[in-house]
């Protein structure tokens, strides 16, 4: 049986056991360092961006909802506006804002799977729901 999890354990030390990926939903499998199976099921995913490596030992969790989050995570997906640039640049930092704005009124997720030493995978969508089973 599997059931929401409210709360965010504590996923240091365990794996990404795998990613599964549909047109716009991406779920990810990991344990804890005990081995317990977590399903994370990301809904109306936007823009997902993976970088595991091979030592794939999970430093932490995020689901950042309600907040505003740091500008490197969401320039890890969209890269960072070059003022060189300058018919994009504004376009550019105005989009940024906008997706930020959206997820700290809660329409949009920001999901981060942090390695121990780089960030595994990065994903703006719709929801994210961790759940145990």
């Amino acid at each position: 049986m599997t059931s929401l999890v409210i709360d965010i354990p504590n996923l240091h030390d365990g794996s990404l056991t795998g990613l599964d990926f549909a047109s716009d939903r991406v779920t990810a499998r990991m344990t804890d360092w005990t081995g317990k199976p977590y399903v994370l099921e990301m809904r109306g995913v936007e823009r997902f961006h993976v970088a595991v490596e091979s030592n794939n030992l999970i430093g932490w969790l995020e689901i950042i909802q309600g907040k505003r989050p740091r500008k490197r995570l969401l320039r890890r997906l969209f890269g960072t506006p070059n003022p060189r640039w300058p018919d994009y640049f504004q376009s550019e930092v105005e989009d940024e804002a906008e997706r930020a704005d959206r997820i700290v009124s809660g329409e949009a997720a920001l999901v981060v799977l942090h390695g121990n030493f780089t960030v595994f995978f990065v994903g703006l969508c719709e929801s994210a729901i961790l759940t145990d089973g």
